[in-house]
């Protein structure tokens, strides 16, 4: 949220947003220095709503006009007239004494009391005069009515919403007949130069009683600390009165939640404003270096600016993992919880699953397309937190809604999503940019940090639990998501002839399984778990490439119905739990002849022992084989949460490097 934008739009901070409560918090330093916490999005939602009747009312409120722009003039009587300082103070002035006095809410019936007092006491206060042509300078009485007008506004809205409203970072959502703020990221420097002073916000970490001119800054460490001074410390403004700059008419902001500021000792000064600089100079210490390494893309260096797209990668993969969290569980709480497809959980588990393939695919995409629709499930997340709308209904394009009849043309799943759900994730807007400020080496190398290490853990998950539940031998078959209802989850047996050698190099050679002999071939092993973990989170359109496997004895086959586990990106899959249906050849032939390969439905029916001896650092015990499948679930649900896929490029020289596992040299 620091940091200024050079390309794209505003977009919208829903963890700040989970977080106004801390945001809005001020210090005491009368009271020993507590803290205490300041109105969250709820509170300020309320009160806003308590107050305001129309969108006019609610858009003079953030300085903002109806069609989304900053609110400089305003149309009165047919007149384009200044929207200043005085006339946003009297508009609350307005809106606080119009509230019924038989309303319930207390903060602002205590507010409307307070300034019935302070209007009453005429020899100090006069109601701020905005019918003049001059709507921007202020008596002395004023002044004094603006000053408490001020702080009543700080308890109701907050100091740190009241900043980023001056700062044009306040922008709102309609949820039913109540307008909701949402705080969005930063605009141009220029831009919030222009917005602030027009307010005449001016921050204590500058040595001149005006407002900072951003544009005239060369350092990055200069920005830095006085848009700290301006959002989080003490700053201050006037309200206009000829020459006059005293306590008079002086609005002041508190110290706020001192953000990234931790020191090993107090922070002192010797006075009010040299604390403030001090404070802002152990934030640019600890933010600064945060910048670097997590979140600043353009970075400067001798002078000169260069993308780091590495960087820019993992924070849009970040990005669209905490979105696609999002769309998980809503498309859980639709499908599976309620039911979506009936009362086969099995069946609801296997569409929901389907559903995120294709999800996983479209937040993996780089580019945007609406015409071919890649990456339009992300283009329609990224125009939602963009709008004024409380909720937006997802279409998944490429997946049908098999609750619809066979003879109507295929309609697609929808899923709804609200403002409310993204509250407190991390989520940016970044359109198309990627395609060009990014290239494949860079991306590869970028998913590879992240996914190293989980997939080391994951092997070793795989690994521990073939060891427990088979002695440390087991043969994987992989099993693939067909998106057909008719046909679930199916074993890709090898059909020979030509066809079948160039569709499933991927597998090993002939057999189409993996024998995993971790006592014998303890090397080999390892390196086929990796690579299946690898082919597991690889993604195309094509549907085949949508891998499982389900885990059987060594001497197992795969029409016994016995296993030990199967598992796929989604989690670990359980008896009861694998929806795998035997098709009538007019289904399966459509994809045996094409794809050189048979498709099988394969019998899940029980587990191939009863008990699990588990070995732990701090002792062994014996389990039951659902208490310990439930618990190995737990555990790759938590390793699994990255939805980092590679393409099926990326996933080609991993195959390559291979060659021997596969059994086949000749790739």
């Amino acid at each position: 949220m620091m940091e200024f934008y050079k390309k794209g739009t505003q977009t919208t901070q829903y963890d700040v947003m989970a977080l106004l409560h801390k945001f809005n918090g001020i210090y005491l330093r009368e009271e020993g220095g507590i803290f205490i916490d300041g109105p969250g999005e709820d509170k300020i939602n309320e009160n806003i709503n308590d107050l305001v009747d129309s969108l006019d009312d609610f858009c003079r409120l953030i300085w903002k006009k109806s069609d989304g722009s900053r609110r400089f003039t305003e149309l009165v009587n047919g007149r384009e007239m200044d929207f200043t300082l005085k006339v946003w103070l009297r508009h609350i002035y307005d809106l606080i004494m119009a509230y019924p006095t038989d309303g319930t809410n207390r903060e602002i019936l205590y507010a409307k009391a307070y300034l019935q007092q302070i209007k009453s006491m005429t020899s100090k206060y006069a109601e701020l005069n905005i019918d003049t042509a001059d709507r921007k300078d202020c008596s002395v009485r004023e002044a004094q009515m603006g000053k408490e007008i001020f702080k009543v506004a700080i308890q109701l809205f907050g100091h740190f919403t009241i900043r980023c409203m001056f700062g044009n970072m306040v922008d709102y959502y309609v949820k039913g007949n109540d307008f909701n703020i949402k705080i969005i990221s930063k605009p141009k420097k220029g831009d919030i130069e222009k917005f602030l002073k027009h307010v005449g916000l001016i921050t204590k970490t500058s040595q001149y009683d005006k407002p900072v001119s951003f544009t005239g800054l060369r350092s990055r460490i200069d920005e830095l600390r006085h848009l700290y001074g301006c959002f989080h410390l003490d700053s201050h403004l006037y309200l206009p009165m000829g020459d006059v700059k005293d306590d008079i008419n002086r609005l002041d902001l508190p110290i706020g939640a001192l953000v990234a500021v931790d020191p090993s000792s107090p922070i002192g000064g010797t006075d009010l404003k040299y604390l403030t600089k001090n404070i802002a100079m152990f934030f640019i210490i600890a933010y600064n270096k945060y910048a670097e390494d997590t979140i600043r893309f353009l970075s400067r260096q001798d002078d000169s600016t260069f993308h780091r797209a590495d960087l820019f990668m993992k924070n849009f993969m970040r990005d669209q993992t905490n979105m696609l969290n999002v769309i998980k569980k809503k498309a859980y709480e639709k499908i599976v919880t309620g039911r979506y497809l009936g009362t086969d959980t099995a069946l609801n588990l296997w569409y929901y699953e389907s559903v995120i393939n294709f999800a996983q695919k479209d937040f993996n995409l780089l580019t945007i397309n609406p015409n071919l629709r890649l990456a339009n499930l992300r283009l329609q997340c990224e125009r939602f937190v963009r709008s004024h709308d409380y909720s937006r209904t997802l279409v998944f394009h490429q997946i049908n809604d098999p609750i619809f009849p066979t003879w109507l043309p295929p309609i697609p799943f929808e899923l709804r999503i609200t403002q409310d759900d993204l509250i407190g994730i991390t989520y940016n807007v970044y359109g198309d940019k990627l395609r060009s400020d990014t290239t494949q080496s860079v991306i590869t190398d970028a998913k590879r940090d992240i996914l190293s290490g989980k997939n080391k853990e994951t092997v070793q998950l795989l690994e521990q639990a073939i060891l427990n539940i088979e002695g440390g031998k087991a043969k994987l078959y992989p099993i693939l998501n067909t998106h057909d209802p008719n046909l679930g989850y199916q074993f890709l047996e090898p059909g020979g002839g030509v066809a079948g050698d160039r569709n499933l190099k991927e597998l090993p050679k002939g057999t189409g399984i993996f024998e995993i002999d971790l006592l014998n071939n303890y090397d080999d092993s390892i390196r086929m778990l990796d690579y299946v973990v690898n082919l597991m989170n690889t993604h195309t359109f094509r549907t085949e490439y949508d891998f499982g496997f389900v885990v059987k004895p060594i001497d197992g086959t795969k029409e016994d119905g016995i296993v030990s586990f199967g598992f796929n990106r989604h989690g670990i899959i359980q008896v009861g739990g694998f929806y795998s249906m035997q098709a009538p050849n007019s289904i399966t032939d459509k994809y045996n002849p094409e794809n050189g390969f048979n498709v099988l439905a394969i019998p899940f029916n029980e587990y191939s022992v009863d008990k699990v001896y588990v070995i732990y650092p701090w002792g062994a015990a014996e389990l039951d084989i659902e208490e310990y499948i439930r618990f190995l679930s737990e555990r790759w649900i938590s390793l699994q949460d990255h939805n980092i896929l590679w393409t099926y490029k990326e996933f080609l020289s991993i195959r390559d490097n291979n060659r021997d596992l596969l059994n086949n040299p000749e790739l």
